[in-house]
């Protein structure tokens, strides 16, 4: 007799799973900081995607630059100048500094298309100008380092010593003129020490022999540096003017401190 028991129907169909879809607000997240930001990076392959886009967005940027790396107006960054608006504490410091901030010295600079020029006041004539204590203060200024003071020192005192009538009026100067000459060419700094000899060359011109009792103390200074090649042709030049200005006199004085030089 058949049982009337039916066996179940087979079928291909997986049965429903219980468990529900994983959603963006059910992965997983770690967090990844990268500098002062902090970025979730969830687990997944498409939100992995998402992670590095981010962090690719997160990122610094670099910038190449093309053409010109710097402005042509750059060079003139390293040119040392003077702070108008210094401390009145630190400018007093420096009587030349104070004195050309005071109106104490009647010139200024003026800017050219290729070089600079000292330009002075209108009402002022070099000839009827008195030396005391103007050439003095800019002899003081020779070891000036900043601008524009540098360059009023060195051509002020250039221009004082070639105008007209400048040997009767610096003659009575010189004992207070070789203090701050001397301190200007012992001075470590290039520029202050060829400064320095141009402006002996220059003094020599106008005093003459009056300036033979005071050449003992300023060799010492050139031969310290007699021996460098950069300045070597410069003193020189300069000895051979206090020759051509002083005389024999003047030869036995420079002999006597540097016995290896050759008179004109």
């Amino acid at each position: 007799m058949l049982s009337n028991k039916i066996a179940p129907k087979t079928s291909n169909q997986k049965p429903l799973s219980t468990t529900k879809p994983a959603t963006n607000s059910t992965l997983k997240s770690t967090t990844t900081t990268t500098g002062t930001s902090s970025i979730r990076k969830p687990i997944g392959s498409t939100a992995g995607k998402k992670f590095e886009e981010e962090k690719k967005e997160a990122a610094p940027k670099t910038v190449t630059k093309t053409g010109f790396t710097e402005k042509p107006s750059s060079r003139f960054l390293n040119i040392k100048t003077g702070d108008p608006f210094a401390a009145k504490t630190n400018v007093k410091n420096n009587s030349f500094a104070y004195v050309y901030n005071a109106g104490g010295i009647p010139c200024r600079v003026d800017h050219g298309t290729a070089i600079n020029r000292i330009k002075w006041d209108s009402n002022v004539s070099l000839e009827d100008l008195g030396f005391d204590p103007i050439l003095i203060t800019c002899f003081e200024g020779l070891v000036e380092t900043n601008h524009p003071y540098s360059f009023i020192a060195k051509q002020a005192s250039k221009e004082l010593l070639e105008s007209p009538g400048a040997s009767d009026k610096v003659i009575p100067l010189l004992p207070r003129l070789i203090t701050p000459l001397r301190m200007a060419l012992s001075n470590a700094n290039a520029n202050v020490f060829e400064a320095a000899l141009g402006t002996l060359k220059s003094l020599s011109d106008a005093s003459g022999d009056a300036l033979n009792e005071h050449v003992n103390g300023l060799i010492g200074a050139l031969l310290k540096r007699m021996n460098d090649k950069k300045f070597k042709d410069n003193i020189l030049a300069t000895l051979h003017t206090l020759e051509e200005n002083g005389g024999p006199s003047v030869v036995k004085i420079i002999k006597a401190k540097i016995p290896t030089y050759t008179n004109l």
